[in-house]
């Protein structure tokens, strides 16, 4: 529940920042490593949130 609550904070962050900014160009290169960074953590999510329930078994 609480990674569902944190992704959609980022995308509704993500959004409002997108918004009438200064200059599009700027605001593509500061979200690009966001986007990069939350891409590589949905995808890790499941593999290390399993190993850390299994280890405090």
């Amino acid at each position: 529940m609480m990674k569902y609550l944190w992704f959609a904070l980022f995308f509704v962050v993500l959004v409002w920042s997108a918004i009438n900014p200064k200059d599009q160009f700027i605001w593509f290169l500061e979200v690009v490593p966001a986007l990069i960074g939350g891409i590589v953590a949905l995808l890790l999510f499941s593999r290390y949130h399993d190993k850390q329930l299994k280890e405090k078994r």
